[in-house]
């Protein structure tokens, strides 16, 4: 079973949208490499669904196509076909490594011609520039562009990119991967390459929708207060308010998300445990 998700303003009639084929790799009963109860297909599914969700929602003329759904398991030798059937403009897979090194790498395959190696370097470079000068206890290794004979990419009519984003069964990038927040570095990232690849334009803001980010409640008002104090010692922002009778914290709101993930990250650095909601008005 496949998902697509279509922008929601219409493209210029004189514009083809652009195709994206995103493809999680893994699902269902395959989940791939696991490490201390996570595992590769949660990982590349939700990291996949939200590249896709960050394109369809922010930018015109794009249209993306993942390649199954969670529950499920799609043969590769399907999953090939649909992208070349669909006519996509860039088939991403999307992975993680396993054993036991570090970092983030893009490979290619060894016979891709010069618009694959082209898309890899923009896409390369927008990953690693979202973690730039971000507070982290272990810098983002950048293991390079590569190029291998890689049977997931063969049989292709399209440029086709897969992306290893950390590896599983190393503590620290196993710790990263299980934070919420960098999980939309990531896509962020990704999606930031696939802009810039196709010079996607962004739609106008919408200022109904709001990114709101609280803490969880408080038992009382004395120990909010005291995070406020302690906040304000870092420079993050923050305000009691209460939620029906419940205490909690406002660090924000936004209208965009991105912005709204970038507070999000230092709250989490600062080993607090935010939460981000999505309000739309009426």
């Amino acid at each position: 079973m496949l998902l697509l998700l279509s922008s929601l303003i219409l493209p210029n009639l004189n514009a083809q949208p652009r195709k994206i084929y995103l493809d999680p790799y893994l699902g269902g009963a395959f989940k791939g490499a696991c490490s201390e109860g996570s595992c590769e297909s949660e990982i590349a599914w939700k990291l996949a669904n939200r590249i896709g969700n960050i394109l369809t929602t922010e930018y015109k003329d794009v249209e993306v196509l993942l390649s199954h759904e969670k529950v499920f398991f799609t043969k590769e030798s399907d999953r090939k076909a649909k992208a070349n059937e669909w006519g996509a403009d860039l088939y991403l897979l999307i992975k993680t490594n396993a054993g036991g090194k570090t970092g983030f790498e893009t490979v290619i395959h060894e016979t891709a011609d010069t618009t694959t190696t082209q898309y890899q370097e923009t896409l390369h470079k927008k990953v690693l520039e979202q973690f730039a000068n971000k507070q982290r206890s272990k810098p983002i290794t950048d293991r390079g562009m590569q190029m291998f004979p890689v049977l997931e990419l063969e049989g292709l009519n399209m440029p086709a990119i897969a992306s290893y984003n950390m590896f599983i069964d190393e503590k620290t990038d196993r710790t990263f991967l299980n934070t919420d927040a960098n999980i939309s570095q990531l896509a962020r990232g990704h999606a930031n390459g696939i802009v810039a690849i196709f010079s996607l334009e962004r739609k106008r803001e919408d200022t109904n929708i709001l990114f709101v980010i609280n803490s969880p409640e408080y038992a009382t008002m004395d120990e909010a207060i005291t995070d406020i104090t302690s906040l304000k010692e870092k420079g993050l922002p923050g305000n009691v308010f209460f939620e029906g009778n419940v205490i909690k914290i406002r660090y924000g709101h936004f209208h965009s998300e991105e912005k709204a993930d970038d507070l999000m990250k230092k709250l989490e650095a600062a080993g607090l445990h935010p939460t981000k909601r999505k309000l739309v008005a009426p």
